[in-house]
């Protein structure tokens, strides 16, 4: 039994009313606070990288899981809202039920991941040819690389898309 499973009521019984009051004060809702509270002490207690930093300052281990629960809630909503902006034009057979929307959220989640991953060149020529349509040739033109070089970073991104978790 590891040292986070041994101190792990004690280290909830402490913490579980002062993380739900600062998560509150972050998300603006104490149900979410609840939610991300709960999720940040699974998270406690699954990793097993967190052992010796538990023991000296478990506050300071919370407050940094919770900060990257809650930018992982307000990221996912982000790209919610994105998904159902661009849903909203079509038309009613082409609308999808909840599970498939539950399924390319996920699956988008899993795209930002990835590239956000990727050096920052990398990405800007990956949305430019994806998203916005770019040829090869007009990528490299437009940063001042060689067409090769535009389909090294192309290659980069795909990999990255394909090795999804």
């Amino acid at each position: 039994m590891s040292i986070v499973q041994q101190n792990f009521d004690g280290i909830y019984l402490d913490n579980r009313s002062w993380l739900a009051s600062w998560l509150c004060k972050k998300v603006g809702c104490a149900e979410l606070a609840a939610d991300i509270s709960q999720d940040t002490f699974i998270r406690l207690l699954t990793n097993k990288n967190n052992a010796r930093a538990i023991e000296n300052k478990p506050r300071a281990l919370l407050t940094h899981i919770a900060k990257g629960l809650v930018i992982d809630h307000w990221r996912r909503k982000d790209v919610e809202q994105a998904y159902l902006s661009a849903i909203s034009h079509a038309s009613e057979h082409e609308v999808v039920g909840p599970e498939h929307k539950y399924i390319v959220i996920e699956t988008l989640m899993r795209l930002d991941k990835a590239l956000s991953q990727l050096p920052t060149l990398t990405r800007k020529i990956f949305l430019l040819a994806q998203l916005d349509g770019y040829k090869y040739k007009d990528i490299a033109q437009q940063f001042d690389i060689a067409e090769i070089t535009v389909k090294r970073h192309m290659k980069k991104a795909f990999i990255a898309c394909l090795m999804l978790d």
